[in-house]
């Protein structure tokens, strides 16, 4: 239960609603977000309450199996309003419900890109008269790095009950739920006359069963996962809260996948990223949803169809937006082709992996060209550089994890090729020379006296680094009117700068002159399933992150850090289940302790305390595959 409490600092966790058209990220009883359609589009509106003087506490619930919501704001021990949340799974509506003994205030405040229009005495219901607020986002608007919107959408809100709907002198737009009843609508479409038509039909029913429909929908969808407290021995004493966890991922992951297969990648980052999705895609499968699991495939080969390649990050129901970042061509491309084989290995669906073909054809060869001394480098927003566990100024030294997915996958791809005939005998046989030359040469590459390296400084000492690249500028300033994300050009100092900061001066981070042990990195090979290293070593890698943690309880992804990457306690707990490490019961422990009252996972910890965007898909995707995985272990 998530609690916000007088004069305290408030927790900070998001829950998401979502039907894969609308999605709403909440934080409690405040509405943070409202996208859509389609899910990738600049927020609606942010809508906060007042907190009066009386107001002692505001409690956020939500119902088991499902993604209602229900908020209580309490006066000491007497609850004085009761707000539930829901949306309707087969339109594009959300409602909030709202009973309460005294005045409860709201403040609304319209997203940048929208026009506001506030329509009084726009119709009656039930014989009352009824306001309406008309919210708008013309096309071309943009949002998230400058992404734009293909079509004007509309989202239209309508008050009925005892409430009053106005705009303040100073164009302040507010909400003040009198004593009594208050339902709230919220409709939205892509074409202005379907949302017109959405709000006039359930204006004309006001007090039809709605909540009734959603329950049973979530219910439903509960009830498709695998039956995992069959698997918890009785009167295990993480057996509840293991259930708990499973619920609300399971949802969180669902709320936030989009009718195109796509899944947002939380409350900051509502676009699809490849890398994010790839640990969604695992928590499907291990929970049992296959066809969400699969609807992510579809997204992927829908989109590389269309564009013969792939972003960093893709628009969900908007082919318009794409996230171009530096070195896109790295680490994601090899994702792809391991999570088509992953979902075949469960699923034996032949025609997927041929529909795929051509996608992953794209991911193996674009990868090639990135090829130096046996090594590619990282990606540049999806891993460790990110995070801030390893500086920039590596970005193109050789990366053990980068590396270690290209092998895998270049292995699997090439034996598929080669088995459905896909390929010529002579372009298979130049391909495999190229992975095994990247195989024969990773030990020597990346691992010293028994530890996996992250990097590897060699690579970018053959290669060099490219003259230009698309990246943030090394020298932008706050509030400089060009973008900060744009085409730089690479000094003699090392760092990137764009053409409106040529003139400034600029630091370049100072790279690391040799290879750093990483937890994050040292834990990939068991996780990935790697093949070509041996169960020994790879449970030598993994030695110094486990007895820090038996030491310290704590899991950074550097062992001299305190930040922690979402999903590297996922990580530690799948390798433990993996080597049968008697600490697996402890990693549990440690893992379950990090949900937010929410009931998921965030971006980063810092000493365990959350940090940045929260909500996510990804790590809670890893982690709760990794403890399905320990419940299966059990048994």
């Amino acid at each position: 239960m998530r609690t916000w409490i007088r004069d305290r600092e408030d927790d900070g966790s998001v829950h998401a609603i979502g039907n894969g058209e609308m999605l709403v990220y909440g934080q409690g009883i405040d509405i943070m977000h409202v996208f859509g359609p389609p899910y990738s589009a600049p927020s609606f509106f942010r809508l906060d309450l007042r907190r009066e003087d009386d107001m002692t506490a505001i409690t956020s619930e939500r119902e088991r199996h499902t993604a209602i919501w229900t908020h209580r704001v309490h006066a000491d021990d007497r609850v004085l309003a009761s707000v539930t949340d829901f949306m309707m799974p087969d339109r594009n509506l959300f409602c909030r419900e709202i009973e309460t003994e005294g005045t409860l205030r709201f403040r609304l405040a319209p997203g940048s890109e929208v026009n506001a229009f506030l329509r009084k005495g726009y119709g009656t219901s039930s014989g009352k008269a009824v306001d309406m607020l008309h919210l708008s986002i013309p096309k071309g608007s943009t949002f998230f790095f400058r992404n734009p919107v293909p079509e004007e959408t509309s989202l239209l809100a309508a008050v009925v009950g005892d409430a009053v709907l106005a705009a303040d002198p100073d164009g302040t737009l507010r909400l003040d739920c009198l004593p009594g009843r208050t339902r709230m609508f919220f409709c939205g479409h892509g074409a202005h006359p379907e949302a017109v038509r959405l709000l006039e039909d359930t204006l004309s029913n006001p007090e039809e069963d709605r909540i009734g429909p959603c329950r049973r929908f979530w219910q439903a969808f509960s009830r498709r996962r695998h039956d995992f407290a069959s698997m918890i021995p009785e009167g295990h004493p993480l057996g509840a809260r293991m259930q708990d966890a499973i619920d609300s991922v399971s949802v969180l992951m669902k709320c936030q996948q989009s009718t195109s297969g796509g899944v947002a990648a939380g409350h900051f980052y509502n676009m699809a990223y490849v890398r994010d999705m790839s640990g969604v895609l695992r928590g499907f499968l291990a929970l049992g949803y296959l066809p969400e699991a699969r609807a992510i495939l579809e997204f992927w080969i829908r989109k590389h169809a269309a564009f013969g390649n792939l972003s960093n990050a893709e628009g969900m129901g908007n082919d318009s937006a794409r996230l171009v970042f530096t070195n896109d061509e790295v680490e994601g491309p090899a994702y792809l082709v391991l999570l088509v084989f992953h979902y075949y290995e469960r699923t034996r669906d032949l025609d997927l992996v041929r529909r795929a073909f051509p996608m992953m054809a794209w991911a193996f060869e674009i990868q090639l060209g990135h090829l130096a001394a046996g090594m590619t480098e990282f990606s540049g927003d999806e891993t460790y550089i990110a995070g801030g566990a390893l500086t920039g100024a590596c970005m193109y030294q050789g990366s053990a994890e980068s590396t270690l997915l290209f092998i895998e996958s270049g292995r699997r791809l090439l034996q598929w090729a080669e088995a459905q005939a896909q390929w010529d005998p002579a372009k298979i046989g130049r391909y495999r020379q190229v992975v095994a030359d990247a195989e024969s040469r990773y030990r020597h590459n990346f691992v010293a006296d028994g530890r996996l390296l992250a990097n590897n400084p060699l690579r970018e000492q053959v290669a060099g680094a490219p003259r230009f690249r698309f990246s943030f500028c090394m020298a932008h300033e706050p509030g400089q009117p060009t973008p900060p994300m744009t085409w730089t050009e690479r000094r003699p100092d090392g760092s990137y700068v764009c053409a409106d900061c040529a003139g400034k001066a600029s630091r370049a981070p100072a790279a690391p002159a040799a290879g750093v042990v990483l937890n994050s990195v040292s834990f990939m090979p068991a996780f990935v399933g790697c093949s070509f290293l041996s169960r020994d070593e790879m449970a030598g890698f993994i030695e110094p992150g486990v007895q820090a943690f038996l030491e310290t309880g704590r899991m950074p992804s550097c062992l001299s850090g305190r930040r922690s990457l979402g999903y590297d306690y996922g990580l530690l707990l799948h390798n433990l289940v993996f080597f049968g490490h008697p600490a697996r019961e402890k990693a549990v422990v440690a893992m379950l302790d990090l949900l937010d009252p929410t009931g998921s996972w965030v971006e980063y910890y810092d000493g365990d305390k959350p940090f940045n965007c929260r909500c996510r898909p990804w790590e809670s995707g890893i982690n709760i595959e990794a403890l399905a995985g320990y419940i299966r272990s059990l048994s």
